[in-house]
């Protein structure tokens, strides 16, 4: 019986002794664009389950994301990114497994002008339904290199150019704001979006 003192892993450590080699498992779990778990396409509902799939949700060596399910892993299909975030009652962003994101680096936006944080998790989906509420906190750089469009429509061109750059004011601080097309995505910041063995 595990005590409220043992080490996170050993109910790892005595599963995969109990069961060695049990096969990981692909396609059957999937993270969507607003961090909800869907299992063979459906929204997992039981608040145990996503808590649980939450608290065991890791990375391999290769970039690949995956919950680890006693002895088994089972691969995560990510529709953007490996983690997603939204805001919570108290205006804080909280990715999906409940981390309050602390050190946002630079904005990301694809070339469907979707919006990404990089931050100490990586890159970060946002759920789309907060982006009017980010993009009305941001406001333009005062420093050089600030076009004469429009904060919202130099983003919006932006996203049109994948390896393009600009910087926003944000909370009192200048952030980068980049442009990544969605296809190189999993190059630019390491994951695998559709993990197969």
């Amino acid at each position: 019986m595990q005590t409220k003192d043992s080490a996170p892993t050993d109910w790892l450590d005595r599963a995969l002794a109990r069961w060695p080699g049990v096969p990981a498992t692909y396609g059957w779990l999937s993270l969507d664009a607003r961090g909800r778990w869907c299992l063979q396409g459906a929204a997992a509902t039981h608040d145990g389950l996503r808590r649980f799939l939450s608290q065991h949700f890791r990375e391999d060596a290769r970039g690949a994301w995956y919950v680890q399910n006693g002895p088994q892993q089972v691969y995560v299909d990510l529709a953007t990114a490996p983690h997603v975030a939204a805001r919570d009652g108290e205006g804080r962003w909280v990715s999906h497994t409940g981390v309050t994101l602390a050190h946002i680096e630079a904005l990301i936006l694809d070339e469907e002008a979707r919006l990404y944080f990089l931050c100490e998790l990586g890159l970060v989906g946002l759920d789309d339904r907060d982006w009017p509420g980010l993009l009305a906190e941001l406001g333009p750089d005062t420093g050089p290199g600030t076009g004469a469009l429009a904060l919202d429509e130099e983003l919006l061109e932006l996203s049109g150019q994948p390896g393009g750059e600009t910087s926003c004011r944000w909370r009192e601080r200048q952030l980068t704001v980049r442009s990544v097309h969605s296809r190189d995505m999993e190059g630019c910041f390491g994951f695998q979006r559709s993990p197969r063995g």
